[in-house]
């Protein structure tokens, strides 16, 4: 977790399928300080979307602990960014939706994740 869903109307190339993955969880982990390992990023094409939106993207994250409603929106508008940036898009043809979930809602390996901001003891054995 956090699951980051792209869809886009056309496949885009491999060279940015591979920068906005990059960008995705170098700006998670960069503003959340969660471990990499955490992120998923899923990119689908053929989708229809709104006039104007080039990449639709709808996140599951890990809300609670340390993740107040300032992180979460500097969170959506740097993800913005980043995406745009590495899409090479203006920031206003992508949007972004984040939808938080109890940390006790996902599991990682079969153990339930730990509180946004524990994680060094969740992965401590």
């Amino acid at each position: 977790m956090p699951l980051y869903n792209i869809a886009c109307r056309v496949r885009p190339d491999a060279a940015t399928h591979t920068a906005v993955a990059a960008a995705v969880t170098a700006t998670h982990c960069e503003i959340t300080g969660a471990p990499s390992e955490f992120v998923s990023v899923v990119l689908l094409h053929g989708h229809a979307l709104r006039p104007g939106i080039e990449l639709s993207v709808i996140a599951g994250v890990r809300g609670g602990g340390n993740r107040t409603p300032d992180l979460l929106a500097r969170l959506e508008h740097s993800m913005q960014s980043a995406i745009a940036t590495a899409a090479g898009l203006n920031p206003s043809a992508v949007e972004i939706t984040l939808i938080e979930f109890a940390a006790s809602w996902i599991m990682e390996g079969g153990k339930v994740l730990p509180e946004p901001g524990e994680e060094g003891t969740w992965r401590t054995p």
